[in-house]
């Protein structure tokens, strides 16, 4: 089974490997998510995907086993888009923590975060591997932005006329982020008061 191409109409995980989506792929996921300590799950998995020649099972596989193995590197570069899938326009490549195969923590970057594009691309990516075992963000505001919060601290404005306020909140508790744990970001007080209790909050430096 190949990745899912990039920005392809209609794709439904992040260019994570079309296998992921057979019900014995889901089977194996749902496994690692509920378990994610748990090397034993990735290990099947990876095996799983290798022997269906697929490169995210061998870059998996290294990372629990071998995690400063050189070949590490370059199946990232060869295969970072393809596993990124539409996230790759906000998330800050340099960010992108990797651990035991799939994605820990990364910066998200918007002018306006989260406008409404970019609240599609993550409901879109509902589900996705790539998504489901981040325990770290950070958001941060693009080149010109205007700022991570209204004057009330509880919501992103997105620009005129590309879609309505989106509240911050609903978006980090978002299901598809079922690990997060940490966020980092000027938030109001609004904001951390809702978080408080479920997920930790800093500023970033």
């Amino acid at each position: 089974m190949g990745l899912c191409a990039r920005h392809r109409p209609g794709c439904g995980t992040l260019g994570a490997v079309k296998a992921l989506e057979t019900a014995t792929g889901k089977e194996f996921f749902a496994q690692i998510v509920a378990e994610p300590d748990d090397d034993a799950p990735r290990l099947v998995l990876a095996d799983w995907l290798q022997e269906r020649g697929d490169p995210f099972g061998e870059f998996i596989a290294l990372q629990v086993k071998k995690p400063n193995h050189k070949r590490i590197k370059t199946l990232r570069l060869d295969h970072y888009s393809d596993w990124m899938g539409p996230l790759i326009d906000v998330v800050d490549p340099f960010s992108v923590k990797f651990v035991r195969g799939f994605i820990d923590s990364m910066s998200l970057t918007s002018d306006y975060w989260p406008d409404a594009r970019t609240l599609r691309l993550i409901k879109a990516a509902v589900g996705a591997p790539q998504l489901a075992l981040v325990t770290r963000l950070v958001l941060e505001r693009g080149v010109g932005g205007g700022g991570l919060h209204n004057e009330r601290g509880s919501m992103m404005e997105a620009p005129r006329g590309r879609g309505k306020q989106i509240p911050i909140v609903a978006f980090l508790l978002h299901p598809v982020l079922r690990h997060l744990t940490e966020v980092s970001g000027s938030f109001g007080p609004e904001v951390r008061a809702a978080l408080t209790g479920k997920v930790r909050w800093s500023v970033p430096d």
